[in-house]
């Protein structure tokens, strides 16, 4: 009996020892494919990513499912887009020799909103102790056609661009420029010539112009620049380098403006040293007016006394785009009404500033011989019914068509508390 117990307990034992030893090596394949998962190496599609590089998550928990390496095993169609965040921005760098410069940085232009001007602003970034001039150029399409339009210090980074006509697109671009002034021809029209130069200026088929020259012969002569003078005004037009245009400086050449109006000079200037960074990239903006004018002020309204009309005064605003004022009429507080519509309304003198003129359908303009805008302005509006009470609202317009804010009170509460709402 004895000896029957014993080997039903060594069977049990036997049997309870192999299944834990099966357990355990279960244990221990799991642990082996999974580590493989996160280890080995990814399959041909993730070839040549950054993926080595992340770190092996630690558990098996909700970290390797956050792990882009298991998003893309498990996504395969998507791995670009998972990877994409792998990769840290992108840096530039502009190859330059010890002696260039830099393109002017931050170029751009801004309208300022109230019409005839541009803002432009940039800043110089130069790491070789060079002092730059900023060339700006400018131009009415986006590719082409660009002239200079002004040449500024190196402690300048802003320029007001007023020579524009309000709802016309400008193109702009800059360049860092140093130079050194060797010499300046005369100005010269069509027809003249400076003999000391040997430089000639002829027109042909109408305005166009050409410029021509029998070579310069001086030793440090390193570029020259050609410049159109219209108005007063001076821009540069063509530019040429001993590097890029040996030929054009040393040599006989003639160079042809294309663009040329009646009454253009122009001048050639020599440069000793000149450098010349690339163009910035090109900003375009539309200058316009969208800011209205002030209101009038000190409006009053004066009882005529003839039982049918009223004398309005008020003094024009200072803005100096301002074109008219406007006359609102009402029979309703708070309803602005409609503009005045009267067979005549003069704009009479009043305080010596308004000059007596007609207008029509209440639109009162302004007068150029006024000698300034200040002071009180008069209006006489007629044929109004006795007993009848008139509400006004006064604006300003300017040149643009952009009106002031009207200033409208309604009647607060119920004028008659005995009617129904």
């Amino acid at each position: 009996m004895l000896v029957q117990k014993r080997k039903k307990t060594r069977k049990s034992f036997i049997v309870w020892g192999t299944v834990g030893v099966v357990f355990a090596l279960s244990i221990f394949l799991v642990y082996q494919n999974i580590s493989s998962t996160s280890t080995t190496k990814p399959s041909a599609t993730l070839t040549n990513t950054s993926i080595s590089k992340l770190p092996v998550p630690k558990d098996f928990g909700q970290t390797i499912f956050s792990d882009p390496r298991f998003n893309a095993i498990a996504n395969p169609d998507n791995t670009k887009d998972q990877l994409s965040t792998v990769y840290v921005d992108q840096l530039s760098v502009e190859v330059l020799s010890e002696n260039s410069l830099s393109v002017p940085e931050d170029f751009s232009v801004t309208n300022p909103g109230y019409g005839g001007k541009l803002f432009l602003s940039w800043k110089n970034s130069q790491t070789n102790d060079m002092l730059p001039s900023t060339a700006l150029y400018r131009s009415s399409g986006v590719a082409s056609g660009f002239e200079q339009v002004a040449f500024l210090p190196a402690s300048v980074s802003e320029y007001a661009d007023t020579d524009v006509v309000n709802d016309q697109t400008y193109y702009y671009r800059a360049k860092a420029v140093i130079e050194n002034e060797l010499f300046t021809s005369n100005q010269l029209a069509s027809g003249q010539a400076d003999t000391v130069l040997d430089i000639r200026v002829d027109s042909f088929e109408g305005t166009n112009a050409v410029v021509s020259w029998d070579g310069f012969s001086h030793d440090s002569l390193q570029a020259i620049q050609i410049k159109r003078i219209r108005g007063g005004v001076g821009s540069v037009v063509a530019t040429y380098t001993l590097a890029d245009d040996p030929e054009k400086i040393v040599s006989a050449f003639s160079f042809v403006d294309n663009n040329g109006e009646s009454g253009d000079a122009y001048q050639i200037i020599g440069f000793s040293a000149f450098k010349e960074s690339n163009y910035s990239s090109t900003v375009g903006a539309t200058p316009s007016d969208v800011i209205p004018p002030e209101a009038p002020s000190d409006i009053t309204i004066v009882n005529g006394g003839d039982g049918n009309s009223v004398n309005i005064f008020w003094a024009n605003p200072l803005d100096p785009d301002f074109d008219y004022v406007k006359i609102y009429r009402s029979t309703i507080q708070g309803v602005l009404g409609e503009v005045i519509k009267s067979a005549r309304t003069e704009y009479m003198q009043f305080g010596g500033t308004c000059v007596s003129t007609k207008s029509e359908d209440g639109i009162i303009p302004t007068n150029s011989t006024v000698a300034s805008p200040e002071g009180d302005c008069f209006v006489n509006n007629n044929s109004l019914s006795e007993g009848q009470t008139y509400y006004y609202t006064l604006t300003a317009v300017d040149t643009s068509g952009n009106e002031s804010p009207k200033r409208i009170i309604g009647q607060i509460g119920r004028g008659n508390p005995f009617t129904s709402l």
